[in-house]
C-alpha cells in the first residue's frame, strides 16, 4: 500500500491507494509549518481507508513550494556562481535579464575562472584547480552554502564540471553543488539559469524532504520517501535534495497523471482548479505533455524538462468586485475563505458564492447572498466559464474540440458544459487528483549522451542510451521488470563534425515496493 499527499498552497491532500485502488482520501488547510498540515491529512486519510500506518510501504509527495518560493521571491538562499569559461564568455554576465529581486535575494556572488569544452568536446581551456579552491575559500568565507557551476558545452563534456565539484566538495563537504549538466540542456544562458535558479532553493529542497519525513515519523509510517518530479515521475527523497528545481511544477503534472488514472484518458486538457489559481495541461497519449522549447518559470529562462502547462489567477478562493466593472481576481482569501466568504458570514465576494449563487453546490448559507442581484450572479459565472474555457482552447494543440477533464477543490465552479469543448467531466475523487497522481506515478531515469552516427550505427546508439536509462531508474527505486523508455530524443549537433547527436532517453518503471 502507498500513500500519496499532495501540497498546495491552499489545501493539503492525501490518499491511501492499494495498488490501483483508492482506499481513503483527505483534504485539509495548508498550514504555515506544512509538516502539521501533512500530518493532519495523512492520519485522515489512513482513517478513511481503515489502514493501519505499519501497512504502507511507500509514500510520495508533490508541493508547490518551490514554484511559490519563487513566485513570491521568499526562502531564497544566497548562491555563489562559477562560470567556467575564461578567456571567453565575459560580454553577457550570469542573471542579466533576470528580475532584479531574484536576482538580488541571490546575491552578486560571480566567478570567472578558466576551463569548460568546445563545441567539438575538445578542451577549451585547462582547469585551473588551484583557482577552484581559492573560490571554494571565498565563498566559505561568506558564509554562502550553494554553489552553481557552469562549463562551456558542458552536455557534450562535463569532465571539468565534475572536477572542480570534487575540488570543492573535498575542502568543503558542508557546501551544496549543482552542475549544470546535471539539470539543463543545450544553450549555455539557460543552462545556466537553472543551474543558478536550483542552488538558490538548496534550503527549500532540504527543507522539504525534512518536513514530510517529520510529518510521516509522527504519523508513525516507517517507509521510503519519493518525491514528485516535473515530469510526472518520482525521485527518492536524497535526489530532491539535491535537485529541487526538478519539483517547481510536480503539481500541475500529478493532477494530469490522477486525471488519467482516474478517468482512463489518454488525450484530454486537465483544468486543475484550486483556492487560488487554475493549471491547465494536456494529456498525450497518457502522459503529460511536455514542452518542446526553453522555458520561461518566473521571467527566467531556462531549458529543463518542464510540464506544458498554464496557471490562470483563478481559484475558489478569488475575489469578485462588480464596481466600477466585473473583476476577477487575482487576489484570493485562499485558505481564508471558511473565514471571509460571504456565504460563510465574511464580507469578501469569492468564486465560491459565485457557485453557490449558481446552484452548483450547497454550501455555507445560501440566504447571505440575498444582497447581490441574480443578473450579477449570473454575469459573474458567465466569465468565469469564459475565463477556463480560453485557457482550456490554448492549451489544445487539435483543430478538433477537446475532452475537457475537471480536478481539484474548485470544480464546482464549473458547469457541464464549456464553450468550445467536445465534453466536460468531472471524476469520483477528482477533487484529490494531484495525490493520487503522486500516489500512482512511476520512478524515472534519465541517460543522455553525444554519439557520431558517422561512427556508430544509429540503432546500437539509442538501443545503449536506453540500457543506460533503464539501469538508472532501477537504481533510483524501479522495479526493473517494468522499466521501459517513455521519451527518445534526438538533437542534431550541426555545428560539429562526424553527424554528431545528442541523446536523450527517460525510462520509467513501478516503485520497487
Amino acid at each position: 500500500m502507498r500513500i500519496g499527499v499532495d501540497v498546495g498552497g491552499t489545501n493539503t491532500d492525501a490518499v491511501v491507494m492499494d495498488g490501483d485502488r483508492l482506499l481513503g482520501a483527505a483534504k485539509t488547510q495548508t498550514t504555515p509549518r506544512t509538516n502539521i498540515g501533512i500530518t493532519r491529512s495523512i492520519k485522515k486519510a489512513l482513517d478513511a481507508a481503515g489502514v493501519a500506518p505499519s501497512k504502507i510501504r511507500a509514500a510520495m509527495i508533490g508541493t508547490t513550494q518551490i514554484t511559490n518560493a519563487l513566485s513570491e521571491r521568499r526562502n531564497l538562499a544566497q548562491a555563489a556562481i562559477i562560470r567556467l569559461c575564461l578567456p571567453a564568455n565575459r560580454a553577457v554576465s550570469p542573471m542579466m535579464d533576470w528580475p532584479a529581486d531574484i536576482a538580488a535575494a541571490i546575491g552578486d556572488n560571480i566567478y570567472w575562472a578558466q576551463g569548460g569544452a568546445q563545441f567539438t568536446g575538445a578542451t577549451f581551456s585547462p582547469l585551473d584547480d588551484h583557482k577552484i579552491l581559492r573560490i571554494g575559500h571565498d565563498v566559505n568565507k561568506k558564509g554562502i552554502r550553494h554553489i552553481a557551476i557552469t562549463g562551456l558545452f558542458s552536455p557534450v563534456q562535463h569532465r571539468m564540471e565534475k572536477r572542480a565539484a570534487k575540488i570543492i566538495r573535498n575542502a568543503f563537504p558542508h557546501m551544496g553543488v549543482t552542475l549544470s549538466h546535471k539539470v539543463g540542456g543545450l544553450g549555455f544562458v539557460e543552462r545556466e539559469n537553472t543551474t543558478i535558479l536550483n542552488a538558490a532553493l538548496g534550503e527549500i529542497g532540504l527543507n522539504i524532504a525534512a518536513e514530510f519525513a517529520a510529518a510521516l515519523k509522527k504519523a508513525k509510517i516507517s517507509a521510503p520517501i519519493f518525491v514528485s518530479q516535473n515530469d510526472g515521475t518520482l525521485m527518492k527523497a536524497n535526489f530532491a535534495r539535491q535537485y529541487p528545481i526538478f519539483m517547481a511544477k510536480s503539481g500541475p503534472t500529478n493532477s494530469m497523471i490522477g486525471a488519467a488514472h482516474l478517468s482512463g484518458a489518454k488525450n484530454a486538457v486537465v483544468v486543475d482548479i484550486g483556492g487560488t489559481t487554475t493549471d491547465v495541461g494536456a494529456l498525450f497519449d497518457g502522459a503529460p505533455r511536455e514542452k518542446s522549447l526553453n522555458t520561461d518559470l518566473c521571467d527566467i529562462r531556462t531549458n529543463f524538462h518542464m510540464p506544458d502547462t498554464m496557471s490562470i489567477a483563478l481559484g475558489g478562493g478569488s475575489t469578485i468586485v462588480f464596481d466600477p466593472e466585473l473583476r476577477i481576481g487575482p487576489k484570493s482569501v485562499a485558505r481564508d475563505l471558511e473565514r471571509r466568504g460571504v456565504i460563510f458570514g465574511g464580507d469578501v465576494l469569492t468564486a465560491t458564492d459565485i457557485a453557490v449563487g449558481a446552484g452548483r453546490i450547497n454550501l455555507g448559507d445560501r440566504s447571505r447572498l440575498g444582497g447581490i442581484s441574480r443578473e450579477k450572479i449570473t454575469e459573474a459565472d458567465r466569465r468565469i466559464h469564459e475565463i477556463v474555457a480560453l485557457a482550456a482552447e490554448q492549451m489544445n494543440l487539435s483543430s478538433t474540440p477537446a475532452e475537457i477533464i475537471l480536478v481539484g477543490g474548485g470544480t464546482c465552479l464549473i458547469g457541464e458544459t464549456l464553450a468550445r469543448a467536445k465534453s466536460v467531466s468531472q471524476l469520483e475523487h477528482g477533487n484529490v487528483a494531484n495525490a493520487v497522481g503522486a500516489a500512482v506515478a512511476r520512478i524515472s531515469g534519465e541517460d543522455s549522451s553525444v554519439a557520431s552516427y558517422r561512427k556508430t550505427d544509429r540503432k546500437k546508439a539509442i538501443k545503449k542510451a536506453v540500457a543506460r536509462a533503464c539501469r538508472r531508474a532501477a537504481k533510483l527505486g524501479a522495479d526493473p521488470e517494468t522499466v521501459a523508455p517513455i521519451a527518445v530524443e534526438e538533437t542534431s549537433l550541426s555545428h560539429q563534425h562526424g553527424d554528431r547527436v545528442r541523446i536523450r532517453v527517460r525510462a520509467a518503471g513501478r516503485i520497487m515496493l
